[in-house]
């Protein structure tokens, strides 16, 4: 029960796709009948008839998918009798074949559920790929993908060629080395950019307790062993390490390696 492929207005790949979900669902629906298919206009396919039911699911990433089935269709599948049915459990096996012929498992769906029949017109900013399901002569059911709209003529983006970048030092065309437009090299400019330098001995961890309980003379153990290298940091990145020296009465720091810029900062920072 493969209904013809409809020949509507898209894309070669939304038609082909709307064709084997419009068959898989034939497939899974009962039938008086021959299940054949009709292609529908862009303004989306017509409800089965007055009372139509339907239900629709959001596929990730495509669009959304409306699977509409005519009154006399809809008590036939329907689970449990009035008034506790569940039409979308009696559909989902059809909706589920359908889904998946664009690629899409059950799982993946969203939102899916019992819509209004107006819900296979497209939105603002969608078009409508539909078909119409005929049980022999009778319509009872329409199939519809709606899918963002595509803007015809939109204007594309071309390529340009900038050209290269000078490189600092190099030979400009003019016969001068490559110069910032500000005048100097590139780094030259930070030359007087003043950064903020720590030097850390260690650190710890403390619960709030114990720092309550500090008081002149209490003795805080850090994480560094006596004798070690101590910690140069410039704007919180490790930098350097090196050693505590007295220089005129005042502590200097005696520079003993540079990190190299692989190191990276401090762990933790």
């Amino acid at each position: 029960m493969t209904p013809a492929g409809p020949s509507i207005a898209a894309p070669a790949a939304v038609e082909e796709a709307l064709a084997s979900a419009a068959g898989a669902a034939c497939d899974a629906l009962p039938s008086n009948g021959e299940w054949s298919g009709q292609a529908a206009d862009a303004a989306g396919p017509p409800a089965p008839g007055a009372g139509a039911h339907a239900v629709a699911a959001t596929l990730p990433g495509l669009g959304r998918l409306v699977l509409a089935v005519a009154a006399p269709l809809a008590r036939e599948v329907q689970v449990g009798p009035p008034p506790a049915e569940d039409l979308p459990a009696g559909l989902a096996p059809a909706f589920r074949a359908a889904a998946a012929a664009f690629g899409v498992p059950q799982e993946a769906l969203a939102d899916y559920g019992v819509v209004d029949t107006a819900t296979l017109a497209p939105r603002t900013g969608e078009e409508a790929h539909g078909v119409l399901l005929l049980d022999g002569t009778i319509h009872a059911a329409s199939l519809c993908f709606l899918a963002p709209a595509t803007v015809p003529g939109s204007p594309s983006i071309a390529d340009h060629e900038f050209a290269p970048l000078p490189v600092p030092g190099a030979a400009s065309p003019d016969g001068g080395a490559g110069r910032s437009v500000l005048g100097g090299g590139p780094i030259e400019l930070l030359h007087e950019v003043e950064m903020g330098v720590t030097v850390e001995l260690g650190r710890t961890r403390m619960v709030v307790r114990d720092i309550l309980d500090l008081s002149p003379g209490s003795v805080i153990e850090l994480d560094r062993a006596a004798g070690a290298p101590i910690d140069v940091l410039v704007n919180g990145t490790l930098i350097a390490r090196g050693e505590v020296v007295v220089i005129d009465e005042e502590f200097g720091i005696r520079i003993t390696e540079v990190l190299g810029y692989e190191e990276g900062p401090r762990p933790g920072r």
